[in-house]
């Protein structure tokens, strides 16, 4: 966290969640489930912290 300049934990778990959804996307990461299941399931998740 602190190499990322990130002084709360709660906006690292951020970070990393954007990253991976980026990393999917640039990779090109099949998905199998509906994209308004995955927005919803995402949207349900407690925020960080």
């Amino acid at each position: 966290q602190a190499l990322a300049g990130h002084k709360d934990p709660r906006s690292m778990e951020v970070y990393t969640r954007v990253f991976a959804l980026d990393m999917a996307a640039t990779l090109a990461v099949p998905f199998t489930a509906d994209g308004r299941d995955a927005a919803e399931i995402l949207r349900s998740l407690p925020p960080p912290g």
